[in-house]
């Protein structure tokens, strides 16, 4: 068996111990991805965080929805080796990349699949985490990070319905966290747990359990002006789409 590479044994180390470098654990990636990750990307930082708020829910199973090349999966996995994380991502080199990266880091509690929000059996899972997924769809082609797959507006907006809808049929108990949004509607079903500022946005943090209002809607943000924070929230009236 071949000897593992210094860097990823120093890696590893360094992510157990919470002081790994962005710019660091982006040199398992090729050069291509390593380019816009600051762009795409979840950081090292916001991916602790995450791990952190989803143990502090008792969350097991976490759906990455677009999970790229893999980074807040793999620095989640290392953050909370409690959790099991699945990322789907519709990019087959992408996938591929995620796996490698996987098992140079030597993990067990994280996979990677190839699909998107169409293809998942949201049922399996009582966590979700999105990082505006979907905004690509509205990206011009030279800031879209290939056009290896299809994308538009139509297509974003057809995803972020499913997502609501999913939401709309999740089980008590199901943590979704959000950063930077996913670009629809937290369903009136949820309470809005904790909000902290990470990085450059706010994690939010939602909890159905079933002690959010009882009336069929979604929450609306009204974020406070002086700064951004996300404190006020209000039930939007209308009723909420069939579940799936």
């Amino acid at each position: 068996m071949p000897a593992e590479p210094t860097h990823d044994r120093e890696l590893r180390r360094a992510l157990r111990r919470g002081v790994a470098e962005d710019a660091r654990f982006d040199e398992l990636y090729p050069a291509v991805v390593r380019a816009v990750s600051g762009v795409f990307w979840t950081p090292l930082s916001v991916a602790a965080q995450a791990a952190e708020l989803f143990e502090e829910q008792r969350v097991e199973s976490i759906l990455d929805v677009g999970s790229g090349p893999g980074k807040f999966c793999l620095a989640a996995a290392m953050a909370g080796p409690t959790l099991e994380l699945t990322g789907i991502e519709h990019r087959p080199h992408l996938v591929g990349v995620a796996r490698e990266a996987a098992r140079r880091l030597r993990l067990t509690n994280v996979r990677f699949q190839l699909g998107d929000v169409t293809s998942v059996d949201w049922s399996q899972y009582d966590g979700f985490y999105l990082f505006n997924p979907f905004a690509e769809n509205l990206f011009a082609g030279p800031d879209r990070y290939d056009g290896t797959v299809p994308l538009c507006a139509d297509k974003r907006a057809a995803d972020i319905e499913l997502v609501e809808r999913a939401l709309v049929a999740a089980r008590l108990g199901t943590t979704v966290v959000t950063y930077h949004g996913f670009g629809g509607r937290i369903p009136s079903s949820f309470r809005l747990a904790r909000s902290l500022k990470s990085h450059t946005d706010w994690l939010n943090v939602w909890v159905k359990d079933g002690v959010g209002p009882a009336k069929e809607g979604f929450w609306i943000e009204r974020a406070d002006e002086d700064t951004g924070a996300p404190l006020f929230f209000e039930a939007e009236d209308g009723e909420a789409p069939a579940p799936a």
